[in-house]
């Protein structure tokens, strides 16, 4: 148990000063003059985000806050977050709080874990690595996401059922992924009893690349959270802290103070400290943190300095077993060090009292103290009943030198990341670990060939798992050029993993020659399993080049063998794409079936990933339709149901979220596609790419030149995935609509280069860009360029369109979405030929314009729609009577689209026709639009 702290003397500032605004807003946020209400003024849940610099007093705000709360009927929870470098524990500071719970609670906590047992996964004890080191831990389950967010939800609506609950988390800035996502979560839950949150984080510690940041930004939109940001004290409020400390202190020394603080309270507290002990200022602030270990014993320094190796915080057990000391001596010790003000007492162990003063204690041991304090650390962690995790271990010993017990926790700490949906956390763990294991053996195996194979596949699939696709083909790519040392079915695992990743990408490796070796790799008895997955592998390669009879040969080989084997996810995906299979053959309804059972199953069994994949094919179906309204509902939950499992940029997250955003764009919902957008937020960097093109897409739509800055970023990526090249075309409307045609048609041809290289030939997002470059040609033409160039474009537009559609149909049938496409290529063509003075029959444009209206609207793209109707109503103009009188019908309802949109290429195209109020094109007006901005649709083999 931790030494019991008494204390005769508290040299810090007992009264708070210069945060009463500050403390009033807190307490009226949380109601906390009210009867166990956390309703604001409005009646609405508030929490709190508390901002700045270190030492500007946001600890002794929440400790005054966590008074009034305890004076209350409330209950308060205290979690902390701690700096662990790259070796970060998912959800400490969660941890942190059950613990606590479960150690003064026993009985209530146990209670809460029965019912909710997800919460079991952020128990101390279940977290603790094993008492013997050289056995792993008993697994006990992978635990999702979704379970894992709810439970924590609703043991914390429990907690609050009496009076409510006020959970504080202090020092975001060294929070670990998981833990804002979990935040994230309860930030936007609706609880039944008063749960508030009151975060803090240092301002200061937050760089342009630091993850809070975007965080912040995303949560700064939650009507329901307030911010307070804490400015520096002024000289009167430091002065009257100072001579509250030390009214002894003469004008010179207390000026001295006060100008050296600089309105930073902790840094006149620890100036007022020094005085007392030295008589004067010191001038090295480092140095002045450790003027207050001067005035403690020997032996208390020494513990000190042991706890400063364990970071802000330690437990009282590893603390003693680090210290070797008699128990007599280590409570005097820590007796000094509280009464010092330098640690602080917890229940379960000791924490500095500033985050600063243990970075200058740590600071300020030799390079051979640091190292022989981690390896004791090490020792410590390692015996039983200690307790501590993968992660703590893993740090300690890589700063112990101790390579292989490095190498061991780190790929531990990156299984128990991925079991509690923390892929980034994971990644760096086993990134961590391959770095060390390129030069030095992986302890406890025989194969190192085959065991660093193995952790490579582990990093990459967690790096795909969290939206890295480049970084888990490179990692898979690199460890194939070990050449002769991966061979056999160690290499056939390492080509199975490679081909199965390249598939969501437009990477320069083919995957069937990577397979074909596979399969000449590996023994089909022996290797069961590994063989099975080379099967479904390769029914995916053969689905998306549309060789179907293969693919559903190679799927019902796989399946048939992993129902022998049990393996119940690859049934359940290879039904999935069994499933498509029969959509793109012509069965879309059955393919909904066969999906939708999948789906049920998926859920009743709680396997979340396939439910994710099984959600975004029905999307993907629907959109195929043309049923935009049910495609876009499908994909907002597999978003939705993909972030709560941790693997929102995942290949099928991100395929729903994209195309959730799309499908809102065509739909003409553009303040919803910019909400899906996460324009605001950190983003991996190729996921960030395909959202960049939906802010490309809306810049276009509403005439916006800042869409050009998108262009070079996106040209990175053409090579890697070919959704990036279709979705680029808006950028040629935009040059067009600006007036400059020479770039437009210098970019156009750019993007038929780069899908030439990705598709090898034809392919079917050709009907769009034939239909926007005759767009541009015609607008170029109409600004008197030279026609003859501009007609052997036009002529080369329809052909290349044409030749699409006949390719793609030797496959399967088209989509809605392509007939649209098509028809608007050939009203576009007479519209060119019209433009440039020759005969173009009135019936004729006529015909093709109202096919191009159908055509939008058996496809419900609301711009292109639109689009189309104005440019109907401009043939309609030179008719009879009723034809003028259907395209005044059709202009009045084009001009409210636009103005709802806004659309100012549509509002100057209606110029034209003279509509009042429409803008004419003004290349140098910008709309000035959020960050959040969105994708464009993808025409291409959605067909």
């Amino acid at each position: 148990m931790p030494t019991e702290l008494l204390s005769a003397r508290s040299p810090t500032a007992s009264t708070l000063v210069g945060r009463t605004a500050e403390l009033e807003r807190l307490t009226r946020a949380l109601d906390l003059t009210g009867p166990g209400s956390a309703a604001g003024p409005s009646g609405a849940l508030r929490h709190v985000l508390v901002a700045g610099d270190a030492g500007i007093g946001k600890t002794r705000l929440l400790t005054e806050l966590g008074r009034l709360v305890g004076s209350s009927d409330r209950r308060l929870a205290i979690g902390h977050c701690l700096d662990f470098g790259d070796a970060t524990l998912p959800y400490l500071p969660f941890t942190e709080i059950f613990g606590r719970l479960q150690a003064e609670a026993a009985s209530e906590m146990s209670a809460i874990a029965h019912r909710h047992r997800a919460i079991r996964r952020l128990l101390p004890s279940e977290r603790a690595l094993p008492d013997d080191p050289d056995e792993p831990a008993e697994p006990t389950g992978h635990v999702g996401r979704t379970e894992l967010f709810d439970a924590v939800a609703r043991a914390f609506d429990r907690l609050a059922a009496d009076g409510g609950l006020v959970v504080m988390i202090e020092d975001l800035h060294w929070s670990d992924p998981s833990s804002r996502d979990l935040l994230t979560y309860l930030l936007a839950r609706r609880f039944e009893h008063p749960v508030c949150l009151v975060m803090s984080y240092r301002t200061d510690d937050l760089v342009r690349s630091h993850p809070l940041r975007a965080v912040l930004a995303n949560w700064s939109r939650l009507d329901q959270l307030e911010r307070i940001d804490l400015p520096r004290l002024s000289d009167g409020e430091l002065q009257q802290m100072v001579l509250g400390l030390r009214p002894e202190l003469q004008d010179g020394e207390l000026d001295s103070v006060v100008r050296r603080a600089d309105g930073n309270a902790f840094f006149a507290e620890e100036l007022a400290a020094a005085a007392d002990v030295r008589g004067t200022v010191p001038s090295d602030l480092a140095g002045l943190l450790l003027v207050r270990l001067d005035a403690l014993t020997e032996t208390a320094v020494q513990v000190v300095r042991v706890a400063a190796v364990a970071g802000r915080q330690v437990g009282h057990e590893l603390l003693a077993a680090v210290a070797e000391l008699p128990t007599d001596e280590l409570d005097q010790a820590i007796r000094s060090a509280v009464e010092g003000q330098v640690l602080v007492g917890r229940s379960d162990g000791y924490a500095f009292r500033h985050a600063l003063l243990a970075e200058a204690v740590y600071d300020d041991l030799l390079p051979g103290e640091r190292v022989r304090f981690h390896a004791r650390y090490v020792q410590a962690l390692s015996r039983p009943g200690i307790g501590g995790t993968a992660a703590e271990r893993a740090r300690h010993a890589r700063s112990a030198h101790d390579i292989a017990t490095t190498i061991r926790a780190s790929i531990e700490a990156g299984d128990e990341a991925l079991r509690v949906g923390g892929p980034d956390d994971a990644l760096r763990h086993y990134r961590n670990a391959l770095r060390l294991a390129e030069t030095n053996p992986i302890p406890g195996v025989d194969d190192q060939a085959a065991a660093l194979v193995s952790l490579t596949i582990k990093a990459a699939d967690a790096a795909e798992t969290a939206g890295h696709l480049d970084q888990s083909i490179d990692l898979l790519r690199d460890r194939l050029s070990d050449g002769p040392a991966v061979a056999g079915a160690v290499r056939a695992a390492l080509l199975q993993a490679l081909a199965a990743s390249l598939l969501y990408s437009d990477y320069d490796l083919d995957e069937r020659t990577l397979l074909t070796e596979a399969l000449d790799l590996v023994d089909p008895e022996r290797d069961r399993e590994l063989y099975c997955k080379i099967l479904a592998t390769r029914a995916r390669s053969f689905m998306s080049r549309g060789r179907y009879s293969d693919a559903i040969e190679a799927s019902r080989r796989a399946t048939a063998l992993a129902r022998e084997l049990g393996l119940h996810r690859t049934v359940a995906h290879q039904t999935i794409l069994l499933a498509r299979i029969k959509q793109r053959l012509g069965d879309p309804e059955s393919s909904i079936q066969e999906t939708e059972r999948v789906l049920a199953n998926a859920v009743a069994d709680g396997d979340a990933g396939t439910e994710v994949r099984a959600t975004d094919q029905l999307g993907t179906i629907r959109f195929e339709q043309g049923r935009l309204a049910d495609a876009l509902a499908a994909f907002e939950r597999g978003a939705e149901r993909a972030t709560t499992i941790g693997r929102r940029w995942s290949p099928h997250g991100l395929d729903s979220a994209v195309m959730a955003a799309q499908t809102a764009f065509a739909l003409g919902e553009w303040d919803r596609s910019l909400e899906l957008s996460a324009g605001d937020e950190q983003v991996p960097d190729l996921s960030r790419a395909n959202l960049d093109l939906g802010i490309l897409a809306v810049r276009a739509g509403r005439g916006d030149p800042s869409g050009f800055a998108l262009l070079p970023r996106l040209r990175r990526w053409w090579p890697y995935d070919a959704m990036t090249i279709i979705n680029s075309v808006p950028a040629v409307e935009l040059y067009a609509f600006t007036g400059g045609f020479d770039a437009a048609l210098g970019l156009y041809d750019e993007l038929v280069a780069a899908t030439e290289r990705a598709y090898g030939g034809t392919f079917i997002g050709q009907l769009r860009m034939s239909g926007v470059l005759l767009d541009v040609l015609t607008m170029a033409a109409r600004a008197s360029r030279d026609i003859a160039p501009l007609a052997a474009r036009a002529e080369d537009a329809v052909a290349a369109a044409t030749t699409a559609m006949d390719s793609f149909l030797t496959m399967r049938t088209p989509g809605p979405e392509a007939y649209a496409w098509l028809a608007r290529v050939r009203a576009e063509e007479l519209r060119f030929r019209s433009a440039t003075g020759q005969a173009v029959e009135y019936a004729d444009q006529v015909a093709a314009w109202r096919a191009a209206v159908q055509g939008f609207t058996e496809y419900p793209h609301l711009l292109e729609s639109t689009r189309s109707r104005i440019r109907l109503a401009a043939v309609l103009r030179d008719g009879d009577h009723d034809d003028r009188q259907e395209a005044a019908e059709l202009i009045a309802d084009a001009a409210q689209v636009a103005a709802r949109l806004g659309a100012r290429p549509l509002e100057a195209e209606l110029a034209t026709l003279g509509v009042r109020g429409a803008a004419a094109p003004r290349p140098s007006d910008r709309n000035p639009l959020t960050a959040r901005e969105r994708r464009s649709w993808i025409s291409s083999p959605r067909g």
